[in-house]
């Protein structure tokens, strides 16, 4: 915890999100998780793979251990993802959504249209440079110059 290293930029990559009518409780996928978390030193491993070879290694999400024996069709979802061209997929926080990361918008056009019935979505990851720039793009009526937030709204 003392030592703080910037991660390495993801290229701005093309997907596709699933987004399927499946409700998963973050609570109780919280506590569901608590009980496997036992082996920290894995988990740092694994996340330090992913950090030093960004789209190698396989991306984890260790909330998929315990969502997907809940809910089965999400890990068919993923594995259709990874069947029809896309080279990672994973869930996306607690669960429901699933996107993949797929080469070419090719491949996520042909993932798009296997996938209508699962309210499936074009994406792109975005680089660090372009996510600030739209992130100072969409604040700029709420901001003067680089100052955040407005004192004219929280003045004492």
């Amino acid at each position: 915890g003392e030592e703080l290293y910037p991660l390495a930029d993801f290229p701005a990559l093309p997907g596709v999100l699933l987004a399927p009518e499946i409700h998963v409780s973050t609570p109780e996928a919280y506590r569901a998780l608590s009980a496997t978390l036992t082996d920290p030193e894995s988990k740092i491993e694994a996340f330090q793979n992913s950090v030093r070879e960004p789209l190698v290694a396989p991306l984890v999400n260790d909330f998929e251990s315990v969502i997907f024996p809940q809910h089965p069709r999400l890990e068919i979802l993923k594995q259709r993802l990874l069947e029809h061209g896309a080279h990672q997929a994973l869930m996306s926080g607690s669960g429901s959504a699933i996107f993949g990361l797929c080469h070419t918008k090719e491949t996520v056009s042909r993932v798009v249209q296997f996938e209508k019935g699962e309210s499936a979505v074009a994406i792109s990851l975005l680089t660090r440079s372009r996510y600030r720039s739209q992130w100072n793009t969409l604040l700029q009526p709420h901001t003067q110059g680089d100052l955040w937030p407005p004192r004219s709204l929280y003045a004492q």
